[in-house]
């Protein structure tokens, strides 16, 4: 039985190993975005791959470490094996690189089909394509109201007048022209984050006895979005997670190929891994 926990801990080790230099990937391939070089599909597939086999070599070598006396393999075989493989996924990976860096992308897409007419609409902050479809969702008859929440922030100077300062300013002058009544028809509220906009969310429903709510965010947002948002608001309330159209998005559904879109989706992953120790799990 001791054996078995050694093993299973070992086992363990190495695949936590693996995940974690796969996050140190993902760091580095923002790192170079920041710098202004785009990865291709099949570099970018690469250096991912990579990075999870300097994981998992290193968990493999600490398992020989710990297990002297059942090594069966010399280290130099052990070295050649491990290469060989290492080397046939590397090639493998970056030959069918699309069809995985596909499902990577889909996999933060959620879209659902919206059933019945939702108490609130809520809008989540940012994004101008997000604001543009929540309001397009309510003009459908699909809220009785709306939400929009958003942090404050100034406007290029070039496209400043006197009533248009900050990206407030924008949404709203947007709205009104839309004829939508502040106060009745939609509230605007200040947030700085996901979390943020997932606590007013949870005591505004609390609140005002809503059990319904359509929660609008950008395509390559909402997978963190359902997350964090399931995690506060009980399920007696009926959320349902709507998207951006793809085609309507700033997100480039082949999200590799396209600067902005693999940036977003670099930092939706390492942003997940964040929230969820963060906020799920502690």
């Amino acid at each position: 039985m001791k054996q078995f926990f050694k093993w299973l801990l070992m086992i363990i080790l190495t695949i936590g190993l693996g995940l974690l230099l796969l996050v140190q990937g993902m760091a580095f391939v923002s790192l170079l975005l920041h710098v202004g070089q785009l990865l291709s599909g099949p570099l970018l597939m690469g250096v991912l791959v990579t990075f999870v086999g300097i994981g998992v070599g290193l968990g493999l070598y600490l398992q020989r470490k710990w297990f002297r006396e059942r090594q069966i393999l010399s280290t130099q075989g052990f070295a050649t094996i491990f290469g060989f493989l290492f080397t046939i996924v590397l090639v493998v990976s970056v030959i069918f690189y699309e069809p995985v860096l596909q499902a990577v992308g889909d996999y933060l897409v959620i879209n659902q089909r919206v059933e019945n007419k939702a108490d609130l609409i809520w809008i989540l902050g940012s994004a101008d394509e997000r604001y543009i479809h929540g309001i397009d969702l309510y003009e459908q008859g699909l809220g009785d109201r709306v939400i929009m929440t958003m942090g404050r922030r100034f406007v290029p100077k070039l496209l400043q007048t006197e009533t248009i300062q900050t990206n407030i300013d924008v949404i709203l002058r947007y709205v009104l022209d839309k004829g939508l009544v502040e106060g009745i028809d939609f509230f605007i509220y200040p947030a700085e984050s996901t979390y943020d906009e997932a606590a007013q969310a949870r005591d505004f429903l609390n609140q005002s006895n809503l059990n319904s709510i359509i929660v609008v965010s950008s395509p390559g947002h909402m997978r963190r979005v359902e997350m964090i948002f399931n995690h506060l608001i009980d399920d007696s309330k009926e959320l349902t997670f709507v998207s951006v159209p793809l085609g309507r998005s700033d997100f480039d559904y082949q999200w590799w190929k396209d600067e902005f879109s693999q940036g977003r989706v670099i930092y939706e992953y390492l942003s997940l891994v964040f929230y969820y120790f963060r906020y799920v799990i502690f």
